[in-house]
């Protein structure tokens, strides 16, 4: 359990680590936690920290102002959905600590390919199939990152040891329907031969969605 600091001890006294990417640090109590086992000694070893953020942050803070820079409180939560104001409160949370020292932070994109285990790329690669002309276009713009690009960035994370607030994400440039209209553009499937024909599977999607950031870590 993430959650339970009991639990953890036991982890972190089988292994040891002298590094931790911490991809379930997803609120403020996750942070104290990391955050007061460090304190304690229970990772002594530890020399550097990597805390899973999201560009989500970015949808609440104007990406020109606080990009790879420290939020704050001056926002209103009011206008905040509850995984972002989760991620804020998280990242909040490491600012004050001792931990924050040895920590980078990243920002990541929404991992959105084919080759992603989630399968989110598949499923909506079904929905383009039918009604793609019905979706509303929302304002809400996602920032988006294939799998193996978002798995390169931490590797050189590791490698390099840099602290931190890292971005490997925008703005967000994105909209759900605009992702919708493409796959269906580049007819990856079609609804009479999608269970038959190998070659249609959503794999072999023909055409890229890529990240547009001025900064790639």
């Amino acid at each position: 359990d993430r959650k339970n600091s009991s639990c953890l001890k036991e982890v972190l006294a089988l292994f040891s680590p002298n590094i931790i990417l911490d991809m379930v640090n997803f609120d403020k109590g996750d942070s104290h936690v990391i955050s007061d086992l460090y304190d304690q000694g229970w990772i002594g070893d530890l020399n550097h920290y990597i805390m899973i953020s999201s560009f989500f942050i970015y949808n609440t803070f104007d990406h020109e102002q606080f990009s790879e820079q420290k939020i704050n409180e001056d926002f209103d939560p009011k206008n905040v959905d509850g995984y972002t104001m989760r991620k804020i409160e998280s990242e909040l949370a490491l600012y004050s600590s001792k931990l924050i020292e040895i920590t980078t932070i990243l920002r990541l994109a929404f991992v959105f390919s084919a080759d992603d285990y989630s399968n989110r790329f598949q499923q909506l690669c079904e929905i383009s199939l039918s009604g793609h002309e019905a979706i509303a276009e929302p304002s809400f713009k996602y920032s988006l990152i294939r799998k193996d690009d978002a798995a390169a960035a931490i590797i050189k994370i590791f490698n390099s040891r840099s602290m931190g607030i890292t971005d490997l994400a925008n703005a967000g440039h994105v909209t759900s329907k605009t992702l919708v209209e493409t796959l269906h553009g580049s007819a990856p499937l079609t609804p009479g031969d999608r269970h038959h024909d190998p070659g249609n599977f959503p794999y072999f999607v023909g055409r890229d969605i890529c990240l547009d950031s001025r900064k790639m870590t």
